[in-house]
């Protein structure tokens, strides 16, 4: 006589005992308490995502714009049910990630800066902040919401190399500057 599949336990939302009928049909061997709590971070991580598709990645703080608190939640049943996963010997076997390809890209645009005389002796902190940064992104998951942080400050790090600046005063001189000058009174003869 076959051994019956566990009920879901009543805690578990609709939409997660679902997923957990689902598992324990194909496994039945499976521990049905991990199971459950797999289910339910599966399911709770698909409700944060509907809600995010209809309030938006960005909603209005009390200071302004800001990144969607549910991403926040949605994140944390992800690492849940992905360890879960692994743990129950459902993950598939990781894909191999193409590993050091911002260390790569950041040491050819080193490179490229150096080949044009762009870098200079006092530029060694800005390098080895720009490596560090390109390296600590390498070795985040891609889903990580750190390595949104990480790019942001990888950026301003890259553009103080290629002396760029943010400067909105400078941007709107250099701009004005354009427009008079073309626009300008005609030379005195």
């Amino acid at each position: 006589m076959a051994a019956q599949t566990p009920q879901a336990p009543q805690w578990l939302s609709d939409d997660a005992a679902v997923v957990f009928r689902k598992v324990m049909a194909d496994r039945p061997e499976s521990d049905a308490e991990r199971v459950a709590l797999y289910a339910s971070s599966v399911a709770d991580a698909a409700k944060a995502q509907d809600l995010i598709n209809r309030s938006g990645h960005v909603v209005q703080g009390a200071k302004g714009l800001v990144r969607n608190p549910l991403q926040s939640v949605k994140h944390a049943n992800v690492t849940a049910a992905r360890a879960l996963a692994r743990d129950l010997g459902l993950a598939q076997p990781p894909r191999q990630r193409r590993r050091h390809l911002n260390r790569r890209a950041m040491e050819a645009t080193i490179s490229a800066l150096g080949g044009l005389g762009r870098l200079e002796p006092v530029d060694e902190a800005t390098l080895a902040l720009c490596r560090s940064l390109a390296a600590a992104m390498d070795a985040l998951d891609p889903d990580d919401p750190a390595i949104a942080s990480l790019a942001r400050t990888q950026l301003q790090a890259l553009k103080l190399l290629r002396g760029q600046t943010d400067d909105s005063a400078t941007a709107l001189a250099t701009l004005l500057a354009a427009v008079s000058t073309s626009m300008g009174d005609a030379p005195e003869s």
